[in-house]
């Protein structure tokens, strides 16, 4: 009942992977910045609008 899991006995993969999923969403957030700001400008509510609508959708994805 008490296995040992290889993959969380290392933490080097946990923490390559958070880092490259941080860089994915900040990616994502620039590139969804530059497509409003023709249309929308680039004030600081766009910004929070696009920061809180990607924070959303990734607390909205986690199953149960």
């Amino acid at each position: 009942m008490n296995e040992k899991r290889p993959i969380l006995k290392n933490r080097f993969y946990l923490y390559l992977t958070e880092f490259f999923s941080g860089m994915s969403v900040m990616a994502v957030e620039l590139g969804a910045s530059r497509l409003m700001a023709p249309y929308f400008s680039s004030s600081q509510i766009v910004w929070t609008i696009i920061i809180g609508t990607i924070m959303i959708a990734m607390a909205g994805c986690r199953r149960q």
